[in-house]
């Protein structure tokens, strides 16, 4: 582990250890951990895994990527308030399968950010629901988006199509979703993790609405990554996107009060 307050230093350091001898490596330094630039460097050079696999709030913890495996058994199961454990998504074969695919060539009229592109084992499809236009998309999937400059934070509102669940033969285990920044250099950073299970849980049913804010402005693209539920099947694994909105963070952050809802709605609907 290097610790230093010299940049210079620390980078001399770092190219004289061999690339091919050390097993992780330990940045505890807010000005290089959270430096996209810093981080891909360091990736590329040791060969890492793109994401910590372990952090908290004053270091995170990489490892070489042919060790990821080996880490992951290791971290699997613990569980620690102070500790973010990022262990290795289970859906490598779903990866596999995705590949691009197309989508509607307009967006919803309450998605508020440029789409990008996705991946996944079907087109995406435009589709009713409560009245109004959303995406279709069976996971695996994973769809990406530009932020605005300046955006720190985003809201999400989806859900599972009713047939998926409506059965209990046959019916989806339910989806997983992963919300994650990719930075220049193909560092991914995890957002938020969250999970579906209609047929389970009647709380899972219908529109869900998720969200995250942080600090500081997003530096990448945001992904949006949805894959099968815990038997790893993606049999009905159909989620409908409905609203998308990555261009503020005040409509979080200002006072629930009528006033400042109406606020934030205004700033949001004057770059439409």
């Amino acid at each position: 582990m290097v610790r230093s307050n010299e940049e210079p230093k620390l980078k001399r350091v770092l190219a004289t250890l061999p690339a091919g001898q050390h097993v992780a490596t330990v940045m505890i330094r807010d000005s290089y951990r959270k430096d996209p630039a810093f981080v891909a460097e360091q990736v590329a050079a040791f060969d890492l895994a793109a994401l910590p696999i372990a952090e908290d709030d004053d270091a995170a913890l990489y490892v070489r990527r042919e060790l990821l495996p080996w880490a992951a058994g290791q971290l699997r199961g613990v569980s620690r308030p102070d500790l973010e454990i990022n262990l290795p998504e289970p859906d490598d074969a779903e990866v596999a399968e995705r590949k691009p695919i197309d989508a509607p060539g307009r967006p919803p009229p309450k998605f508020r950010a440029r789409f990008l592109g996705a991946t996944g084992i079907s087109a995406i499809q435009l589709v009713q629901v409560d009245g109004g236009d959303a995406w279709f998309v069976h996971a695996p999937a994973e769809l990406a988006f530009a932020p605005p400059a300046g955006s720190h934070a985003l809201t999400l509102d989806l859900g599972m199509m009713p047939d998926a669940y409506a059965e209990a033969q046959g019916s989806t285990d339910g989806v997983e979703i992963v919300v994650l920044e990719r930075v220049p250099g193909g560092v991914q950073r995890v957002l938020l993790r969250s999970a579906l299970r209609p047929f389970e849980h009647q709380g899972d049913r219908g529109t869900q609405h998720l969200q995250f804010e942080q600090r500081d402005p997003f530096q990448g693209e945001i992904v949006f990554r949805f894959t099968s539920g815990p038997a790893h099947r993606n049999h009905r694994d159909w989620i409908y996107l409905q609203a998308l909105d990555l261009r503020y963070g005040d409509f979080l952050t200002c006072p629930r009060t009528a006033d400042g809802l109406a606020h934030a709605e205004a700033r949001r609907n004057a770059e439409i």
